[in-house]
């Protein structure tokens, strides 16, 4: 089962626009995340760019964090 952690906030240090994904460095100094393209739109965001301060959830898949729930703020 996939667990969802409580809403973080951060910024977009890269995000490649052709390759559908890019990291968010959480506020809170933990290591950046990953954030795909089929996350954000769920929130109905179509890209994000670099600097971008967003709002999200963190998802485990095994070894895998990621950014899902991504909203821009």
């Amino acid at each position: 089962m996939q667990k969802v952690k409580p809403k973080y906030t951060g910024t977009v240090t890269l995000y490649l626009r052709n390759r559908d994904y890019g990291f968010i460095r959480p506020d809170d100094g933990e290591v950046d995340v990953f954030v795909h393209y089929d996350d954000l739109q769920m929130t109905g965001i179509m890209s994000l760019r670099k600097g971008d301060r967003v709002a999200f959830d963190v998802r485990q898949d095994g070894k895998k964090t990621r950014a899902v729930n991504v909203e821009v703020s």
